[in-house]
């Protein structure tokens, strides 16, 4: 492991961390710092915790969730609350690492700059996933959604239409039932 991958995870989770925690000064089109003070400006209101001991509900999203992506991290926060944990991916080149905020309800958000590009479905997820749930065969699949676009051993995924950008679901099995679903923009 080289110096630089060594310390590449903790610094980029702790600079996340920062950006959510550090208040940013506003810069107008000239680059000036703007006129309102950190203390005129309203704080982001976030949900608030349960009681120690108590977990916070669990929340069905969509059943399109192509619709969560772009939201920016304010949205997000507003609607879901805060993650119950926040983590680093390693992506294939040092431009696609993720943010990826993990919910109660298995669904996590990942992160793109300010963005959510994609989101994952965990077995234990308990809604639909355009129209489908965990423990459905590819069968069922294909009766919904129509054949494949594309087919992979452990996999097959879907062009989704309607969104400004491309969209694509792919749809993991395991034992023949689905285990792991992601929609994600596929323009990355």
């Amino acid at each position: 492991m080289s110096p630089h991958s060594m310390f590449a995870r903790p610094f980029a989770l702790f600079a996340f961390a920062a950006f959510l925690v550090l208040p940013a000064t506003a810069e107008n089109q000239a680059g000036a710092a703007s006129s309102k003070s950190a203390a005129q400006e309203a704080p982001v209101q976030l949900p608030a915790l349960p009681p120690v001991g108590e977990k916070a509900p669990v929340l069905i999203l969509e059943n399109d969730p192509s619709a969560l992506l772009g939201l920016t991290l304010e949205t997000a926060i507003n609607r879901f609350g805060p993650p119950k944990s926040v983590s680093v991916v390693r992506g294939l080149e040092p431009w696609q690492d993720d943010a990826v905020f993990a919910y109660q309800g298995d669904y996590s958000l990942f992160w793109f700059r300010d963005r959510v590009w994609q989101v994952r479905f965990g077995k234990a997820y308990a809604g639909p996933i355009l129209g489908l749930f965990m423990g459905d065969t590819q069968d069922k699949a294909v009766s919904l959604l129509g054949p494949a676009d594309y087919s992979f051993p452990d996999s097959i995924a879907y062009d989704l239409k309607g969104a400004p950008f491309p969209v694509r679901a792919r749809l993991y099995f395991a034992d023949g039932k689905l285990r792991d679903a992601y929609v994600y923009r596929s323009d990355f």
